[in-house]
């Protein structure tokens, strides 16, 4: 109502009486001396328009022209000033609000149907909360600057309605919405910001139209039955090795889901070591075989078992990174190592017959790069390090030891037989190990002694691994 009648106040036509006051006091006040430099400052400059001064000053000119822009700037400067301070007050609570929200925060939690959705949306989230935070700096910025502006116009608009001058003020572009210079201002930062915003929200949006994960129970037993299969069609033939899929992701997240049959929040403690994993294994092996109906003790779904007793031990390693508080060091076989690095074959005594006489004067990581096989083997090898399951890290093993075999069979010209070259294979393993990339593995034997009993490691990969850990034990000796 205040506003209205402002409003009604400010259109009323001026009577002829006050129209004649009004250019008496124009006539008797309005010079053509400068302005004073205080009322000129450089924001408000470009809303100013410096009309040349006549040789006679024109009341009239001024009182119907100039005048009215004056008075309308003096009377709604205070209220537009007024609402930017509240806007202002309103900008800093919302930028308090989303300083203290986290980047990596996330309305919806990760499970395997929605797993695309929330990449996307971890991805764009971040990038939209930094967003946002500088488009709400510079949105506070251009406020400031616009209080700033209106305050200088008042004062030079109240100033002139007293000494009068030809100065135009272009009032319309005083008082453009903010919003509307926000667009102006910084387009690029402005459809960045509202293109990711409709990105995120879309992304929620899919979220919510995605059905329920493991609401089904016979879906599940489907579900889990095919994850099992591909696992099972996915074991290499050669070694038994059953290969990380992503079904995995999958039977993680049903593991921990309510419907479970295995209640892991509360069978499972917060510390967990190498001696618990058979018991619990065991235990989530039968829980998961009952709830698809597998017979633990039918000859015929023996691989099924496998895959299943692999895959819990597996989410039991990544859960509680077993690995990694295996990896104890040995100052000992260390500076052994450190030693061993820069000499010779010769001088370690690795001259062996089978091995071209050519190399013999070279060090280990110089004879590795010129043989195809030793490369590969060391390639291998240097993976070990970051593997955080035993099947992955003897698998690496063995593949490496293929790699030796290769090279022994290529030196002899004759198949290779690991039974009857186990000492050919230990002075190889000593090459791949001095020319590794990768120090500290020591805690190899730790970690395959521990988990060797395990049964997510085949016949085969346990042979292979046979001869490494022989060979760190020696060097760990000497």
């Amino acid at each position: 109502m205040m506003k209205g009648k402002k409003k009604e106040k400010q259109n009323r036509e001026m009577t002829e009486k006050e129209k004649e006051a009004l250019y008496r006091k124009i006539s008797s006040r309005m010079t053509a001396d400068p302005i004073m430099d205080d009322f000129l400052r450089p924001e408000v400059l470009p809303f100013l328009i410096f009309y040349e001064t006549p040789e006679v000053l024109s009341a009239l000119y001024i009182m119907e022209k100039l005048y009215p822009h004056w008075k309308e700037i003096v009377e709604k400067a205070p209220i537009f000033i007024e609402d930017m301070h509240k806007e202002l007050d309103n900008l800093d609570k919302i930028f308090d609000k989303y300083e203290k929200k986290s980047e990596t925060e996330h309305p919806f939690p990760l499970n395997y149907i929605n797993l695309d959705i929330y990449r996307k949306y971890a991805t764009l989230y971040p990038i939209w909360i930094s967003t946002k935070h500088n488009l709400f700096a510079t949105r506070r910025a251009i406020l400031i600057q616009r209080v700033e502006i209106l305050q200088a116009l008042y004062n030079i608009c109240a100033y002139l309605l007293e000494n009068p001058r030809y100065i135009a003020v272009r009032s319309y572009t005083a008082f453009q919405d903010w919003k509307s210079l926000e667009a102006d201002l910084m387009p690029t930062q402005y459809i960045k910001y509202h293109s990711i915003k409709f990105a995120v929200y879309d992304l929620a949006y899919q979220n919510k139209c995605l059905p329920r994960p493991f609401s089904n129970k016979e879906q599940n037993v489907s579900l889990l039955s095919h994850i099992v299969t591909n696992c099972i069609a996915a074991i290499d033939p050669a070694s038994g090795y059953i290969p990380f899929t992503d079904d995995y992701y999958v039977f993680s997240y049903f593991l921990e889901s309510k419907v479970s049959p295995f209640n892991i929040a509360q069978k499972i403690q917060i510390q967990v070591t190498a001696e618990d994993i058979p018991g619990y294994a065991s235990e989530m092996n039968q829980a998961i075989a009952e709830f698809i109906g597998i017979d633990e003790q039918n000859p015929d779904q023996e691989s099924m078992m496998r895959v299943i007793n692999q895959l819990c031990v597996r989410y039991l390693f990544d859960k509680y990174f077993l690995i990694e508080l295996e990896r104890k060091t040995n100052e000992k076989f260390e500076a052994k190592f450190a030693e061993m690095k820069n000499l010779t074959l010769t001088q370690l005594g690795l001259n062996k017959p089978f091995i071209p006489q050519e190399f013999h004067d070279l060090t280990c990581s110089q004879f590795t790069e010129k043989e195809q096989y030793l490369l590969k083997a060391q390639e291998f090898f240097d993976l070990v390090v970051f593997q955080t399951f035993p099947s992955e890290l003897s698998h690496l093993l063995y593949q490496v030891g293929l790699c030796l075999g290769a090279c022994i069979a290529q030196w002899t010209n004759t198949s290779f037989d690991a039974s009857k070259s186990f000492d050919d294979l230990i002075v190889l393993w000593k090459i791949v190990f001095l020319s590794t990339n990768c120090e500290g593995f020591y805690w190899l034997i730790t970690a395959l002694e521990h988990y060797s009993k395990l049964n997510v490691i085949t016949q085969e990969e346990a042979n292979s691994s046979l001869v490494p850990r022989a060979l760190i034990m020696m060097m760990s000796q000497d």
